[in-house]
């Protein structure tokens, strides 16, 4: 069940009495949590008719009796039980549970999960509850939530600075554990900024760039030639804690990734094909990449892959420097451009 679905039921309060919640965003659960409170309960009341339980520190019994109790001044009141995974229960005390909380009146009944692996959760779902997954945005919900919330802080931004803005911060990146909150605190600090219309340059002023994006820079420089902002943007790097272990592979991944969209780009595949084989969410970086090797031969993309590994291999070397080792790479690749 989609978490939207839970929205809508609880504009009309037709929400059942029982819900498995898998809260992994945590932005989303919290906001739902808070639409539910706001749907059901009269604010003067929450102290009666909110319960809330954590299972890392609340028992059994406590749970089931804030179970029962009736609704206080209200058709309805909401019990929200975080971390059932991490009590000791036996299968008798799960099935309590879920039977109070099938027949509690006028109570709506949240248990929330960490492990689908547990024996909660598994038989939560032998006895088919409702189960709604927070799962990160999509893309597209995503870039609207990106929009909603610029409009919310009374900002416009391009659509050229969204599809920066949204590469940069690698939320929709598989590999990545960025949620919408560090999103959120990323766009009140850019709207803070004394600027209507946000653009690219204003988004490079504030945003805290993931490793990846940073190595994706770093490129740029190395193919412009440019290697005083190269040793630069190295010394930013090494300043901020990351080391040759780090940079070497992303830095062979950045230039793997040109020569493939350099060899697919000449053989005619169209912008989604190459897209999609280089395994990107959207076609932004792609279309960045072309335009880096749109004047680069293949000959020297095939070097400067072979001058990556190599260094990358040695610098897993005892007794090799790993700065210098480093620095020498990037004047290789400069002075072969």
């Amino acid at each position: 069940m989609n978490y939207l679905e839970v929205i809508k039921k609880s504009k009309t309060r037709s929400l059942e009495s029982l819900y498995v919640m898998i809260n992994r965003e945590a932005y989303l659960y919290d906001h739902t949590i808070e639409r539910i409170k706001s749907d059901y309960l009269n604010p003067e009341l929450y102290v009666f008719n909110f319960g809330y339980y954590d299972g890392i520190s609340s028992n059994y019994d406590q749970i089931v009796n804030g179970i029962l109790t009736l609704p206080v001044m209200s058709e309805h009141k909401i019990q929200v039980i975080e971390n059932l995974d991490q009590m000791n229960l036996s299968d008798e005390q799960i099935e309590k549970l879920i039977e109070v909380s099938h027949h509690a009146i006028g109570c709506v009944n949240i248990f929330t999960f960490n492990n689908k692996m547990s024996k909660a959760y598994k038989l939560f779902k032998k006895k088919k509850i409702e189960i709604v997954e927070f799962e990160k945005l999509s893309e597209n919900d995503f870039k609207k939530w990106v929009v909603k919330k610029f409009n919310e802080y009374g900002k416009k931004i391009s659509n050229q600075s969204l599809d920066f803005f949204i590469n940069y911060s690698m939320y929709n990146d598989r590999n990545q554990t960025i949620s919408l909150y560090q999103m959120e605190n990323e766009i009140k600090k850019i709207t803070s900024l004394p600027y209507e219309f946000i653009e690219i340059e204003h988004l490079k002023e504030i945003m805290v760039m993931p490793l990846e994006m940073n190595i994706f820079a770093l490129t740029d420089y190395l193919v412009e030639g440019n290697i005083q902002m190269s040793m630069q943007k190295l010394d930013e790097l090494m300043k901020k804690g990351h080391n040759s272990y780090e940079i070497l592979p992303l830095m062979t991944k950045q230039y793997h990734n040109m020569l493939l969209a350099k060899i697919l780009h000449l053989k005619g595949h169209p912008l989604d094909s190459i897209q999609e084989i280089l395994a990107f969410k959207s076609s932004y970086p792609v279309k960045l990449i072309l335009k880096r090797t749109s004047k680069m031969s293949r000959g020297y993309l095939m070097e400067a892959l072979g001058k990556c590994i190599d260094y990358e291999i040695i610098s897993k070397s005892e007794g090799v420097n790993k700065r210098a080792h480093v620095e020498s790479l990037f004047i290789n690749l400069t002075m072969s451009k």
